[in-house]
């Protein structure tokens, strides 16, 4: 009797633990991440690896200055439901829209602080009524404007962005991030209702992260996210391959992923890291951490809102650069492909040809990016796979 007394007694004792673990929230209440029980990592070697070559079917200049298309540090490029795509051209201060064909539609922009007016604008977004969203890191705001380039909306951030997606409702998905703390930095994933002000906010994340010397793309960004055709968000951070699924009311609907080897820097990348936290201020230096393996896993999320599928993009084998100009250059840049439950269908390793490659957006299987390679000025492209 007494011995199943105590027998349950410390079952019951591990389950009330167990489920308390399960809903953990940290000391101020907000939702933090945790494994629930539609949580799927596929094993690393789930599907054959396919190798395929990326197949031009847009090339664009930055210098070339015929039809107004002489780009200037492109920041963001998303397609439309058209296939148009729009360019973030951060350096001439400018939203550009360009056909499928590549020729100028419209563009609005300038430097400055007034509407319609940037001075360091780095994220983009669209709708579906081509509405367009600009994050200004240098203005400190999120702002709205039609089609036409008329100020609709403006909204202060507190924090720098480090991702930004807008779903079919205009309800607006901010990824925030407070900066320099030594032990890290917190993540703040807020969602804002669309409204004529977006004055009211909804907090679906928070998670402390560690500042690393040599993510991508940047050091202070931290995470990707999309947002699909029934508002559901996917986001996850770069330094997991986990693509977390959130309802509209902000519940995990499901987690997946892939295992993912861990990929030792090589030396010359270390010496290259040591001697960039060298040129950091004295009061920044601290705050980096160069690490011993490569920190990020995932480059970004895309949605093929034409074909329903999910594209998760990765750099894995470190091993796989060259250097170029004393530039990091990767061989290759590999994809994963799922469906809109998360179900793995294809994985696909892209051979790079002396370039790196920045993937924006997806439509119709057709992927926008600028071509990276230090010998000359990036391109704007449109490519498609072909074996």
């Amino acid at each position: 009797m007494n011995k199943n007394f105590t027998s349950f007694v410390v079952w019951l004792w591990l389950s009330v633990f167990i489920a308390w673990a399960a809903c953990e929230k940290n000391e101020n209440g907000n939702k933090e991440l945790n494994k629930n029980d539609d949580y799927v990592i596929y094993p690393d070697d789930i599907l054959q690896i396919q190798e395929k070559m990326p197949e031009y079917s847009l090339i664009l200049e930055q210098s070339d200055s015929a039809n107004g298309l002489s780009f200037h540090r492109i920041m963001d490029m998303q397609y439309d439901h058209q296939g148009n795509i729009y360019i973030l051209d951060s350096g001439n201060y400018r939203i550009v829209k360009i056909s499928t064909n590549g020729e100028l539609i419209t563009s609005f922009g300038q430097k400055g602080l007034g509407p319609g007016e940037f001075k360091n604008p780095s994220l983009m977004a669209l709708d579906s009524l081509q509405n367009i969203y600009i994050y200004d890191d240098g203005k400190k705001k999120v702002e709205k404007y039609n089609k036409n380039g008329k100020l609709l909306i403006s909204v202060e951030v507190k924090y720098p962005v480090s991702d930004m997606v807008v779903d079919g409702k205009g309800n607006l998905y901010l990824a925030l991030r407070e900066l320099f703390k030594r032990k890290g930095t917190q993540l703040y994933l807020y969602k804002y209702i669309s409204s004529d002000s977006y004055s009211s906010r909804v907090l679906m994340l928070q998670k402390n992260v560690e500042y690393k010397i040599g993510g991508y793309p940047g050091d202070l960004v931290v995470s990707t996210m999309q947002v699909d055709n029934f508002g559901r968000l996917f986001f996850s951070l770069f330094e997991e391959y986990a693509v977390h699924i959130f309802t509209e009311k902000g519940k995990i609907l499901k987690t997946f992923g892939r295992e993912m080897k861990k990929i030792r820097l090589p030396n010359f990348y270390k010496n290259m890291l040591v001697s960039k936290k060298q040129r950091l201020p004295e009061s920044e230096k601290l705050m980096f951490k160069i690490p011993d393996f490569y920190p990020n896993k995932i480059r970004k999320i895309l949605i093929d809102h034409a074909r329903n599928k999910i594209y998760v993009i990765t750099t894995e084998d470190i091993n796989e650069i060259m250097l170029m100009n004393k530039y990091p250059v990767f061989r290759f840049l590999f994809i994963d492909k799922y469906d809109f439950e998360g179900k793995m269908e294809n994985r696909i390793k892209i051979r790079l040809l002396k370039s790196n490659i920045q993937i924006f957006d997806v439509h119709n299987e057709e992927f926008v990016a600028l071509e990276i390679n230090p010998k000359v000025l990036p391109k704007v492209v449109r490519f498609s796979l072909k074996p």
